[in-house]
């Protein structure tokens, strides 16, 4: 326990400046958007609509809704960091590999319940600031399934976990096996979708319309704990980079 605190700590510090200008730049961006879509206006065939920036779908506006893929990013550039520049440091703070991965774990669920907090709320005060501009808010508000957003809260984290699982795996078998590891996962990225969508993805998307939050919730929180451990699979006997 104590070995888990100290790395938490670690992550804490190491982090902690990256988070607060990551959010820094996202919500000024968001401001922004928001205050730019209030007010471009474009007349067409004697009504008006808004050219907006963010997600845009027939004439619902949220910039805070176009977060997700930046966070992603930076879930991406933190993971490679991480192996690269602090895994080596991680394992000083445990007796064991196999401490400093549950660390690493920790963590990852520590970052994913963080990003998922300010986003939640972003969206909170998005949802009541967008119709006071009379503008339309999208699907993404606050309240719109559940009192208190629970089911954009449990989703939001999922969805984050889920992606620091898979990344978390990428970077462990770039740590072992190489930086060409990266290619590999971009090549399935842009080819899997097309061998693979009757079988895979079209039943996944098909899942997210329905919009079952138990049947929803549970299949990414099963995607983080397959890729964690494959994660720690791939690092488990691996030499340290110097």
């Amino acid at each position: 326990m104590e070995s888990l605190k100290k790395q938490l700590k670690f992550h804490y510090l190491y982090n902690k400046k990256a988070f607060l200008i990551f959010w820094g730049i996202v919500i000024a961006f968001n401001i922004f958007g928001i205050i730019y879509n209030s007010f471009i206006r474009v007349m067409v065939n004697g009504g008006t609509i808004h050219i907006g920036i963010g997600l845009n779908s027939g004439g619902k506006i949220s910039n805070v809704g176009g977060n997700y893929i930046p966070i992603i990013i930076y879930i991406i550039v933190t993971s490679i960091m991480m192996y690269s520049e602090a895994f080596k440091a991680l394992i000083g703070f445990s007796s064991t590999r196999k401490d400093s991965y549950k660390g690493i774990v920790a963590f990852h669920v520590v970052l994913s319940l963080a990003m998922t907090i300010v986003q939640v709320v972003l969206l909170n005060i998005e949802s009541i600031i967008i119709p006071l501009l009379g503008l339309n808010k999208t699907y993404l508000s606050f309240n719109e399934y559940f009192p208190g957003g629970i089911y954009l809260f449990l989703i939001t984290f999922a969805i984050f976990l889920a992606s620091c699982g898979v990344l978390n795996l990428i970077s462990g078998l770039s740590y072992r096996f190489g930086k060409r590891v990266w290619i590999y996962a971009a090549v399935i990225v842009i080819f899997a979708p097309v061998v693979l969508m009757e079988r895979i993805i079209l039943p996944i998307y098909n899942m997210f319309l329905i919009n079952n939050l138990f049947t929803i919730f549970l299949f990414l929180i099963s995607i983080s704990v397959i890729c964690f451990y494959l994660g720690w699979i791939s690092i488990r006997k691996c030499d340290l980079k110097k």
